[in-house]
């Protein structure tokens, strides 16, 4: 007996010792519900039960009606606890106010309401009706999520969320400042960089379209600034205490138009440019530290580039009122998609198919070589009034490196200068710089047929006394296509002259 009972007694002690020192057990989620007497409701657990307790069966009465429902029954007023066990050590808490009439319902909301603002609760036909709007994502939360679980139908909501006027406004605001038109409602502009803004419950759309990824981007930050508001991403759930952004904003399909225009000009005629341009009522809009870089000497060119307010036409027009008769001039128009990744090229040259060398000691081949003044451009829309673009330009002549059995040979002296340029639609940027790129092609005879070529006559040619003392101005302005604010392009004359400018020339024979 007594040998039994110790070993009852350790048995015990380790059974003990084990609920005293075992793994502790989770933690109880607890919810309130109100039911009326004789009322009928069903609690939903997030487990599969495995047993339940009321803590007074003299008030409710407990039955499963599912693996994970449990059916109670008000019987008697008064308060008490249900404790649901699933696998596990899972709980689930149920504080049940069980009361006699709707009046003690409806007291019982407006206590759990009394902290939320704009709801009013009432009786009508034995049940309680909130009405109202509420305006905060976090009270709408608390609503939806705490409060209406706990009565079930007893309480019938008629409150709507609308965001506060206050937090849209600024959001609008935020907009403008970052230069878009913003209309309320939710109808779609055509017009890219016009957006519209409204609210639908916990939700704010941005629909619209915008003239660049960076103007894109742009909206992402002024919202992505808003603590208040989340960006929805795809797959995200609903949270009633969220306010999600949804934006519908596209990069709008445009075409962007590119004059481009090389003028030459002796240094005489480049330092009163501005007074003719002034005269002509052009006034310069902002000075660049110009184009840097040369890709041959490596030197950083620090030539005078600047933006005017006139167009391309007003720009010529003034360049011509001031100039001597030994200037030249070639245009050209580029067009390209906004955006666009691939270089489009004007050039004043040609191409021609000769052999030349490979460097010292290299090997003789014919090839296709693009000689004379080049400029190839790509990019697009910053915003609606500026265009940002990758220039390179460059300079490259062919001259005599000796001959072969398949006749001269030639070698192509070239010189580059890359830059990025920011210039406002419709304006017109005059870029200086071929100081530095012919350093790189210097020759000291000019090659036979050269000559022909506007560009490389006037800056090479023997005839020319002193031809240190000339350059090339480039002119670019660029313009959105079909836009009616803005400058027409160049005549359609000056549309061909990249082609004409591809196609080859005999310039080397005698």
């Amino acid at each position: 007996m007594t040998i039994r009972y110790s070993l009852q007694y350790v048995l015990v002690g380790i059974l003990t010792l084990g609920m005293g020192f075992g793994a502790p057990a989770a933690k109880a989620e607890t919810h309130p519900v109100a039911i009326s007497l004789g009322e009928i409701r069903d609690l939903s657990v997030p487990f599969p039960i495995k047993s339940y307790e009321p803590g007074n069966r003299d008030l409710v009465r407990v039955q499963t009606s599912g693996p994970q429902k449990v059916t109670v029954t008000g019987i008697k007023e008064g308060n008490t606890d249900l404790k649901v066990v699933g696998d596990g050590d899972q709980v689930e808490i149920f504080r049940i106010a069980v009361q006699s009439s709707a009046d003690a319902v409806l007291k019982e909301v407006r206590k759990d309401l009394e902290n939320i603002p704009g709801i009013e609760a009432e009786l009508s036909l034995g049940k309680v009706v909130l009405r109202g709007v509420v305006t905060k994502p976090q009270d709408w939360g608390f609503l939806k999520r705490t409060v209406l679980p706990s009565y079930g139908d007893q309480v019938q909501c008629r409150v709507v969320f609308r965001l506060q006027d206050e937090l849209l406004l600024k959001l609008k605001s935020n907009l403008e400042k970052s230069h878009f038109k913003v209309i309320e409602g939710n109808d779609v502009s055509k017009d890219p960089g016009t957006l519209s803004l409204f609210s639908s419950e916990n939700n704010v759309i941005i629909n619209g379209s915008v003239y660049s990824r960076g103007e894109f981007d742009s909206v992402r930050s002024v919202v992505t600034a808003c603590p208040w508001l989340k960006i929805r991403k795809d797959g995200d759930k609903d949270s009633d205490d969220t306010c999600y952004a949804v934006i519908n904003v596209t990069v709008a399909p445009v075409l962007l138009e590119l004059d481009v225009t090389f003028v030459g000009v002796t240094d005489a005629e480049n330092t009163t440019l501005g007074a003719n341009l002034l005269r002509n009522g052009l006034a310069t809009v902002y000075a660049t530290a110009g184009i840097a870089g040369s890709a041959v000497s490596g030197a950083t060119a620090k030539s005078g580039s600047y933006v005017v307010s006139g167009t391309m036409s007003d720009t010529l027009k003034a360049l011509n009122t001031g100039l001597g008769p030994g200037r030249f001039s070639s245009m050209g128009h580029l067009t390209f998609k906004n955006d666009a990744t691939d270089w489009k090229m004007f050039q004043d040259g040609g191409t021609i198919e000769l052999p030349i060398t490979g460097g010292v000691g290299g090997n003789v081949g014919v090839q296709p070589i693009d000689y004379g003044l080049i400029i190839k451009a790509k990019g697009g829309l910053s915003d609606a009034q500026n265009a940002s673009m990758d220039l390179q330009v460059e300079m490259s002549v062919p001259v005599p490196a000796g001959s072969s059995p398949a006749g001269p040979i030639y070698n192509l002296h070239r010189s580059r200068i890359d830059s990025t340029i920011l210039c406002p639609v419709g304006k017109t940027l005059i870029m200086g710089g071929t100081k530095q790129l012919t350093e790189g092609v210097h020759i000291d005879s000019e090659t036979p047929g050269l000559g022909k070529i506007p560009v490389l006559k006037f800056l090479f040619s023997e005839r020319t006394k002193n031809r240190e003392d000339r350059q090339v101005l480039i002119l670019i302005s660029p313009q959105i296509a079909k836009a009616p604010t803005v400058s027409a392009p160049v005549s359609d004359q000056t549309a061909n002259t990249p082609e004409k400018a591809a196609k080859p020339l005999s310039i080397m024979k005698h």
